[in-house]
């Protein structure tokens, strides 16, 4: 072999060694991501959750299990509190367990319930049905991780689009973020110790055991939120704000046959009621007579999670928008 056709098959051999251990592409490490999350069929793993509002910051710690494509389970382990609290989900029904208070619900399972934003589960859905999806390769405590983002359907201005970050030393997720219409996340969920396509007991998801169930119509009056929320089978939303002076005066509940499940909170101020908020289950619009009898205007309304809800009074009363606003 002459020396110039040497100098030829070595020059050639290097080239082909450097373009065989070039690193991945951004697009090729995206389509391994994309593959992990399509193989997952379920997972468990401990998560700190944190809740960014405008006036605090709420953090948990809970166990989750997920098994796609709807069924979870969620047991509280911080704050002490809330500890052991069990939700549910087994695809049709969702059930709240209260450990501290010893109560229970349930409620009808609807897709895009706020809890399954929580899971992978959810964003893997995203992900899929969403025509754009962003990437971007990114460093944070000297690791390595692949970023994609994608809408989340619906214009809640809380809940935006999520952002998955993907570690690519460890090769699992490490944390999912929650984005408002301000770019800002509300939620932050990290993941601890993920554990993929594990043996799991179907009786995680199983609630057949527990059954709320009112076979004659109930009506209760001047009772507890708790009290309430076992009656009508569903999370009662309560104002975080109220104007100085302002207090709730009653709470009023009716649950039958059929999921008619009303309830009716009643504040005012100096003994007189000002304004109502009337919640109810699938399309029952109940005729509700407060304080002087006459029926009040609803100035209010909207859907969470398949529950209507009201806000009725005489007049716009001062600050009754930034109540409104305390509750969504």
């Amino acid at each position: 072999m002459n020396i110039k056709k040497y100098i030829i098959i070595v020059t050639g051999l290097l080239i082909f060694g450097l373009t065989s251990c070039s690193e991945p592409t951004p697009q090729e490490i995206m389509l391994d991501v994309q593959k992990y999350i399509n193989d997952v069929e379920n997972y468990y793993c401990e998560v700190d959750v944190i809740y960014r509002r405008k006036v605090s910051v709420d953090r948990y710690k809970m166990k989750q299990w997920y098994y796609f494509p709807d069924k979870y389970r969620i047991e509280i382990i911080q704050p002490e509190v809330l500890k052991g609290k069990l939700t549910i989900c087994d695809g049709n029904r969702i059930l709240i367990y209260h450990p501290y208070i010893d109560e229970e619900y349930l409620i009808d399972y609807q897709r895009g319930h706020e809890n399954e934003r929580l899971f992978l589960g959810n964003f893997a859905q995203h992900f899929m049905d969403t025509e754009q999806v962003d990437m971007e390769l990114t460093e944070s405590n000297q690791s390595e991780y692949m970023v994609l983002r994608c809408t989340i359907p619906g214009q809640d201005k809380n809940f935006s689009s999520q952002r998955l970050w993907f570690d690519l030393q460890k090769d699992v997720p490490s944390k999912l973020e929650i984005i408002d219409n301000e770019d800002q996340p509300s939620i932050t969920i990290i993941y601890n110790q993920i554990q993929v396509n594990i043996e799991m007991n179907d009786e995680l998801f199983d609630i057949n055991h527990y059954k709320l169930q009112y076979d004659e119509p109930v009506q209760k009056d001047d009772i507890s939120v708790r009290e309430a929320e076992r009656i009508v089978g569903f999370e009662i939303a309560i104002p975080r704000y109220l104007p100085q002076g302002f207090y709730m005066q009653s709470i009023n509940c009716i649950a039958g046959v059929n999921n008619r499940n009303i309830v009716i909170i009643n504040y005012g101020k100096d003994r007189k009621t000002l304004f109502s908020i009337v919640q109810y289950k699938q399309n029952v619009l109940p005729a509700i007579a407060v304080d002087d009898g006459s029926r009040w205007d609803v100035l209010h309304k909207w859907n969470s999670n398949g529950v209507t809800i009201e806000v009725k009074s005489e007049k716009e009363i001062n600050d009754l928008s930034k109540i409104v606003e305390s509750m969504r």
